[in-house]
């Protein structure tokens, strides 16, 4: 699951409570609307790898 930083503690909770504590999380900086766009990207790109390994991906 990627959550802003915002809601990190709300997603956290609501994956306890329904049983998924160990739910991997990627967490972006908030508030991403506030950023410029070459930012938002380079946080995309740097975090890409690991939302991918989350789900069990991989790019051949």
């Amino acid at each position: 699951m990627a959550v802003t930083a915002h809601f990190e503690t709300l997603a956290r909770t609501l994956a306890a409570e329904q049983g998924r504590s160990g739910l991997r999380l990627i967490v972006l900086p908030f508030s991403l609307h506030t950023l410029p766009e070459e930012e938002v990207r380079a946080h995309a790109r740097a975090l890409f790898p690991r939302l991918l390994e989350n789900l069990g991906a991989t790019i051949s």
